[in-house]
């Protein structure tokens, strides 16, 4: 069921959706980070006596590929915009998936056959395979047109004192692709988990978005200007905010960052287990 069902996502349209989306939302990035490195040239052009010619053209030769690349992930305001619409896309076409196939009464087949807890826990893993190819490709391909973009005249990214050379950007990558996908299959899992109590088809498919985006950051908007305790649940909730401290601890290194990522996703690890094990007892009695 595992290779059947995350060959069937694979192959449909959800997953066009989603890179046609990113691809448009990165295009746009690229395009911004293209524009300040041509007003550089501009400046180095003029040779202005105030410059420093020579710092100028380090900086602008290290417009390259990674940097396009790492400049998005670097909470650019289009990385935003881009994990708004992969929450949306999970919700609509991953999570809900669940209570769909429990309401054509495809769910109903498989559960009489293998039981809940068997059906569940293959639905969950090939999903969980499906997200970790689909960002996997998603990355590949941004990371493919920041070099069209940018360039592989120098291989490096300057992200702390020291550069960071071929083998230190692919680790970062590699960073915050675990990040993001770890992320991704916690508020997948919870969603899902969720299935036993929403009711709702549009409300569970809006879930993702709403619990760990749009909700949190409104609170987080009013409330914290008051009182500092909901700046502290945005912080936990909002995923994406840590892909910030990963950057941040290359540059200098804080245990506080280091801590607050880990404890981010020990909550999530510990939410995702307990909302799934409620689920999987409460509905392996009365799914049918």
């Amino acid at each position: 069921m595992i290779g059947e069902t995350y060959k069937r996502y694979l192959r449909s349209s959800r997953t066009a959706v989603l890179l046609v989306a990113v691809l448009v939302i990165t295009g746009v990035s690229y395009y911004l980070t293209y524009l300040d490195k041509m007003e550089l040239l501009y400046q180095l052009s003029t040779e202005a006596e105030d410059l420093n010619l020579e710092a100028m053209r380090d900086f602008v030769e290290s417009y390259n590929g990674f940097r396009f690349f790492f400049s998005f992930y670097n909470m650019a305001d289009e990385f935003y915009a881009y994990v708004l619409v992969l929450f949306a896309w999970i919700g609509i076409f991953v999570t809900s998936e669940f209570f769909t196939q429990r309401e054509d009464g495809y769910g109903n087949c498989i559960v009489s056959r293998c039981g809940y807890r068997r059906y569940s826990g293959q639905l969950l893993a090939a999903q969980t395979l499906y997200l970790a190819t689909v960002l996997g490709l998603v990355m590949l391909l941004q990371l493919a047109g920041a070099f069209a973009v940018g360039g592989a005249d120098t291989l490096y990214y300057q992200i702390s004192s020291e550069p960071l050379g071929v083998a230190g950007c692919l680790g970062l990558i590699v960073l915050v692709y675990t990040v993001m996908l770890f992320y991704c299959v916690c508020i997948n899992t919870i969603g899902a988990a969720c299935a036993c109590w929403i009711q709702n088809r549009y409300f569970m498919q809006v879930f993702p978005i709403l619990a760990f985006a749009i909700v949190p950051m409104l609170i987080g908007s009013t409330l914290a200007n008051v009182l500092n305790f909901p700046y502290l649940i945005v912080d936990i909730t909002v995923p994406f905010t840590y892909l910030t401290l990963v950057f941040r601890m290359f540059n200098v290194f804080y245990e506080m960052d280091l801590y607050a990522l880990l404890l981010s996703m020990g909550m999530f690890c510990v939410a995702a287990w307990t909302l799934w094990r409620i689920s999987v007892r409460k509905l392996e009695g009365n799914y049918l």
